[in-house]
């Protein structure tokens, strides 16, 4: 058995996100928009009672950027009805996603939100 977290950001960030690993592993994986160029990464982790537990969801997530392409607030939008997952959606993005940092253009806001979701499934 493992557990396989797949995520994608919305149309606001035009990215997808995948990842898989093995239900002890982290896997770093890339962060990229529709048109491949690399935005940064995140570490992902299936959370092991979850796994234990044979839970399963999908957490839609808002995130907020910084210049430096840190996340610097995550908020659950949609639960994914467990709310260890949900924790690991937002401990994955504000402690492991990087993104390229960027300069802000003049009058916009000094961060970027962006919407996303993480759908943890257990494959066998």
């Amino acid at each position: 058995m493992r557990g396989v977290w797949a995520g994608s950001a919305g149309a606001s960030l035009a990215a997808a996100l995948l990842a898989s690993q093995a239900a002890a592993g982290q896997a770093v994986e890339p962060l990229a928009n529709a048109d491949g160029d690399s935005l940064g990464q995140v570490t992902t982790q299936y959370p092991a009672r979850m796994l234990r537990e044979d839970v399963e969801g999908r957490a839609v997530y808002r995130i907020t950027v910084s210049p430096e392409g840190r996340v610097t607030q995550c908020v659950i939008l949609e639960s994914s009805g467990a709310p260890e997952l949900d924790r690991e959606t937002c401990r994955m993005m504000s402690e492991t996603a990087r993104f390229a940092a960027f300069v802000p253009e003049p009058g916009q806001p000094e961060e970027r939100t962006f919407t996303g979701g993480v759908t943890f499934r257990i494959e066998d």
